[in-house]
């Protein structure tokens, strides 16, 4: 499974855009402009200096762009439909400053509301919006359909309820176990490694393919930070699924933290079951996945 999952994550026209980005090298400032929207993140970095551009060439190269437009707008998740490059990167940036996963989940508008806000008031923002925010997570995990991921979506289910009703600390408890057994369920390893893994790839330079994914990863990488427990060092404010699972704190324990454990387990088991689904369906078409 983490082959087939790990070639997924290297789509064949990687090589035609690397191919494609040495050659938009020669052209214009304007046209990068154009296109970084568009087709890649990666396009917007890049320093393009002469001024003229061959029309037949621009012709050539239209299927490329139609294809990387095509990679991109796939790769977004669903609540970042129409997010332009800068969108993009605030967003990133967001959910590696504070740790709350905002991919799948929740709506466009919370997010835009999130982006709008100073980053400081990121947990204020999201639990001011909390009703609607758990109603997009329930929505989210009646998409995961993959057998194997029942389990974690059951309890991730279980774990908005929680909340609602009243318990935060219950759902925070439940909900980092959620995450936590999606992960070793994915990586088949121990946390720290899981977190090396988690850390290995910022989305600045993953593959298209692995926006979401990566993206998602930057806030679990956060969720394992180390503590320790018998030191209750450092104090983690944010959601830490090590200063939840050991030792009680009043930082960690809050219905902010619960919540960004919702989102980030929500957000997990949906991504996957779209990389579990794809490998389930390729292997039923006859190709075997390794």
């Amino acid at each position: 499974m983490q082959q087939a999952i790990r070639a997924a994550f290297e789509p064949q026209w990687l090589d035609a855009m690397t191919r494609l980005g040495d050659r938009m090298r020669q052209q214009t400032e304007s046209l990068q402009r154009a296109l970084a929207s568009a087709v890649t993140p990666a396009f917007e970095q890049w320093s393009l200096q002469l001024p003229k551009i061959s029309t037949a060439w621009v012709e050539q190269m239209r299927p490329v762009f139609e294809q990387l437009r095509r990679s991109w707008e796939e790769a977004l998740p669903p609540n970042w439909e129409g997010f332009d490059v800068d969108e993009v990167s605030a967003a990133i940036e967001r959910i590696e400053s504070t740790g709350c996963c905002l991919v799948w989940v929740p709506r466009i508008e919370i997010v835009r509301e999130v982006l709008d806000a100073d980053a400081t008031a990121t947990k204020g923002v999201l639990l001011a919006r909390r009703g609607d925010i758990l109603d997009d997570a329930l929505d989210v995990l009646a998409e995961v359909t993959e057998l194997q991921l029942a389990p974690e979506r059951d309890s991730a289910v279980a774990a908005i309820k929680a909340f609602r009703d009243g318990h935060s600390q219950a759902a925070q408890a439940l909900a980092s176990s959620v995450f936590t057994s999606t992960a070793h369920k994915l990586f088949e390893m121990g946390t720290k490694a899981i977190r090396r893994r988690m850390a290995e790839t910022h989305p600045d330079e993953a593959a298209i393919a692995q926006l979401r994914i990566r993206t998602i990863y930057l806030a679990g990488a956060r969720a394992l930070d180390e503590f320790r427990p018998d030191r209750a060092t450092p104090v983690r404010r944010d959601f830490n699924r090590h200063n939840t699972a050991h030792r009680i704190t009043a930082e960690q324990w809050t219905d902010a933290n619960a919540l960004s454990a919702i989102m980030l387990s929500a957000a997990l088991l949906r991504e996957l079951n779209v990389w579990f689904s794809r490998d389930r369906q390729s292997g039923a078409n006859g190709t075997v996945n390794e």
